[in-house]
């Protein structure tokens, strides 16, 4: 229908062309809604309206002492019946009585769309005498969607309740209400919302749960109940996690689906459903016979990748499915490498091949297992217990792969090209090429770092593998990478010498003397990390070595996992250092290790070997003496002498060197004693050399300005970020594109986010994981160039998200 205010005031003009007086009766109040517009625009055209408002003498008063000969045009507003105003009937009889012929009709429901027309959908035009449409322009109006739209008006009532219960029953659509849901979701709830919280909750449990324990809880159409669910907790997060919380309070889940001893529970209504099933996987993992562990594994492979791709994994109430994503990585495959290596029986060179073709992952996997355990903030029952079986697990396959490797290298020491070789046959000394040198670069982090640069088409990348040059500690290994011959030997105080074209090299500034005259620029890794890019870009693109001491320093001095987890974090560091070089115009990229590591449980004394006799010193992986000392290895001892090393590329005048077998040490003083180096083992000898190019551009990008817009407090967990972004170009040469991070003390809060920007306004997301947020905490909000790797800007924000006490959870 039209719309109702101007088919009014449209009528009144017409009346009052042939009456002055009209008097107007709206017992019901039909036109509340739009009586003041009414009023305002008459006036306008000149017609004096009066509104009673509890007394008739009022308005008589007003006319007498305003017109008494009735000069003027007046409206009289009325909300009563003709009957109830007798006192008026003088007056009345002086004019018409006004009867409108915009027909809203008698029900409450009506009233309050007139003047709300606007706001109707075009399909119930006919809500005035349409019973069904009236219902359904009433909800859109009140719940402002431009369609009929059941989920939104509950998620809606379900944030607001006491708002929308009042307007419903008040204007009387209460039993519509109640039908609506019945109809809809099979709920019976009517305007209770806890009870139609409880009612979608348990619809989705029953409907992905193998249980009917919760039928009576449960709306009846389960499908359309789960189809709710999962859009309320995309729409409306934080109401969804308040009323999962309060829903389940007295309820427990978890003894439920552990009681169930069912896998299969796929319901996400409920955090204590992943609590419990995670308590299933650690049960089934923990019993298990220690061979079978790969077997259960697969088994338990579907469940965490369901799990992980549920609703409490995204909301970071669930770390322990990455836990046991990576845990399970882990068995299957070493369980695999451990019946290929027993059955095919390989020798130290094929072995080297399927490491670093494929096995070089189960390495990967117990890193980032090893990662997530320590990242996890909520105490699990038994994963401890799990924890020690995956972790032995992982050692019986660093024992399987490396016993071979030791009884045969002595007869050919060399895995690959020997690492002695690396400056002729990866360096070149041409404008344009870096070569970043990482002390304890294992061969797994350069093959992850290889992987970051797969998916730029920009770059070619390859990496190769290079057999560490004996014993692989970090004055030897990092001696490698000079030009010129590498020797070693005793000196009278029976110390390490280590000379490069005979002459010694002792320290870093050695090094850097050495390669200096070699015609490089020597660097840190934190120089280039921190110097401007303009300043870097002025530098030019001399042949540049680049030095990284982090891996190494972090094995020797911390004695828990941060070890192994910051390792990890060094790989951003190198693909940073890349990027910011390319940007200044390098087109080559070397990266390289000294020698590569052991990260294993701490070693029991069966793996403990007794120090050796006659040596002239003795590390925890090896052991070095004179040719001609009267040392008895032993069975448990390979020794290297003259022969081996030179088949490594390095002379040695009266040397012997010594490794345990495996995964032992010698009983030797030493820092970390879950990490180690310099012994025989496929982890410590295969270093990698990765290569990557890039093609450098010819014309230069003009700058880029940016204006990032971060919030100075958090109150959702989903953050709206602005980039303003504009350059001297009509538009730019490259699309570039930033990467948006949320951290609270270094500690990933988000997702991040890569956004490609464009020239003006560009508008981004950051969901927050509510579980990982503490009150009160200080949010670092950073946006980081993608390309050049500089922070364009950074913003601290304070968590303001609710924390509702009595359900005692972040909303």
């Amino acid at each position: 229908m039209s719309d109702t205010f101007t088919e009014v005031v449209t009528e009144l003009e017409e009346k009052f062309e042939r009456h002055p007086v009209w008097v107007w009766y709206d017992s019901s109040e039909k036109y509340g809604n739009v009586i003041d517009d009414i009023e305002a625009t008459m006036e306008d055209r000149g017609v004096n309206v009066a509104r009673y408002d509890g007394s008739f003498l009022e308005l008589k008063r007003r006319l007498w002492e305003e017109d008494n000969d009735i000069e003027e045009e007046w409206l009289f507003y009325i909300p009563k019946w003709r009957d109830e105003a007798e006192w008026f009937m003088d007056v009345h009889r002086l004019g018409r009585q006004f009867r409108p012929g915009a027909t809203v009709g008698d029900r409450p429901a009506s009233k309050y769309l007139v003047g709300k027309e606007d706001r109707i959908p075009d399909e119930y035009a006919n809500w005035g005498q349409n019973e069904t449409q009236l219902s359904r322009a009433f909800f859109c109006v009140l719940f402002e969607t431009p369609n009929h739209s059941p989920r939104d008006y509950i998620v809606q009532y379900l944030a607001d309740p006491d708002t929308y219960r009042d307007t419903i029953e008040e204007h009387g659509q209460g039993h519509e209400w109640e039908h609506l849901l019945q109809e809809t979701y099979g709920i019976s709830a009517g305007l209770d919302a806890e009870e139609i919280a409880t009612e979608v909750l348990f619809g989705e449990l029953q409907h992905s749960s193998p249980t009917d324990r919760y039928d009576r809880l449960a709306a009846d159409e389960t499908q359309t109940a789960t189809e709710l669910c999962e859009y309320w907790q995309k729409i409306d997060t934080a109401t969804y996690l308040e009323y999962a919380a309060s829903v389940s309070e007295d309820r427990n889940l978890t003894q439920e689906v552990v009681g169930s001893d069912s896998l299969e529970w796929a319901s996400n209504s409920f955090r204590q459903v992943d609590d419990g099933l995670v308590q299933l996987c650690l049960n089934r993992l923990s019993q298990a016979d220690f061979d079978e562990l790969p077997t259960i594994a697969t088994e338990l492979e579907s469940v965490v990748e369901r799990r992980q791709n549920g609703f409490w994994y995204d909301e970071g109430h669930a770390g322990y499915w990455d836990i046991l994503d990576h845990g399970l990585e882990v068995l299957n495959d070493a369980g695999s490498a451990i019946d290929e290596i027993e059955a095919e029986g390989y020798d130290p060179r094929a072995l080297a091949e399927r490491y670093t073709d494929d096995w070089w992952t189960i390495d990967a996997a117990y890193r980032r297992y090893v990662r997530s355990v320590k990242d996890n903030r909520r105490p699990v029952e038994g994963l401890h217990d799990v924890r020690d079986r995956i972790t032995n697990y992982y050692v019986s396959f660093l024992r399987t792969l490396n016993r071979p490797v030791a009884e045969h290298l002595a007869d050919d020491p060399v895995l690959g090209t020997p690492q002695t070789d690396f400056f002729d046959s990866h360096v070149d000394r041409e404008d344009g090429t870096a070569v970043i040198i990482c002390d304890g670069l294992r061969y797994e982090l350069a093959r992850e770092l290889e992987e970051r640069f797969e998916s730029d088409d920009e770059t070619d990348q390859h990496t190769a593998l290079a057999s560490a040059a004996l014993p692989s500690i970090t004055e030897v290994g990092m001696a490698t990478h000079l030009p010129g011959d590498l020797s070693l030997k005793l000196d009278s105080n029976e110390d390490l010498v280590v000379e490069v074209d005979e002459t010694e090299i002792s320290s870093k500034r050695d090094r850097k003397a050495c390669l200096n005259d070699a015609g490089f620029t020597v660097s840190d890794i934190d120089d280039v990390l921190s110097t401007p890019q303009k300043s870097l870009k002025e530098e030019g693109v001399p042949p540049r070595i680049v030095y990284s001491g982090i891996i190494d320093k972090l094995g020797e001095s911390l004695d828990d996992d941060k070890a192994l987890a910051q390792a990890a974090d060094h790989v951003r560091d190198v693909e940073d250092v890349i990027q910011r070089l390319r940007a200044a115009g390098y087109t080559r990229f070397v990266v390289t290790a000294d020698h590569g590591f052991l990260y294993t449980e701490e070693l029991s004394d069966r793996d403990k070997v007794e120090s050796l006799d006659g040596v002239a010193f003795t590390k925890r992986r090896f052991a070095a003496a004179d040719a001609d000392a009267p040392v008895i290895p032993g069975e448990e001892i390979i020794e290297f002498d003259e022969s081996q090393l030179s088949q490594l590329g390095i002379e040695v005048d009266d040397l012997r060197l010594f490794f345990p077998r495996s995964v032992a040490c010698f009983k030797a003083a030493g820092g970390n004693m879950r990490y180690f180096h310099g012994g025989i083992s496929m982890q410590e000898l295969a270093v990698p050399c990765l290569t990557v190019t890039t093609v450098e551009r010819e014309d230069e990008d003009a700058p880029i300005e940016y204006d990032v817009s971060f919030p100075d407090n958090v109150t959702n967990t989903i953050v709206d970020v602005t980039i303003a972004a504009r350059s001297s170009q009509l538009s730019f040469s490259r699309t570039p594109t930033l990467r948006l991070t949320a951290t609270v003390d270094g500690r990933e809060v988000a997702e991040p986010k890569l956004i490609e920007v464009n020239q003006g306004e560009n508008e981004a997301t950051l969901r927050l994981k509510s579980g990982e947020l503490d009150e009160d905490a200080t949010i670092l909000f950073e946006a980081i160039d993608e390309e050049t790797r500089e922070t364009l800007s950074k913003g601290e924000a304070k968590n303001d998200i609710v924390m509702r006490e009595d359900f005692e959870f972040d909303i």
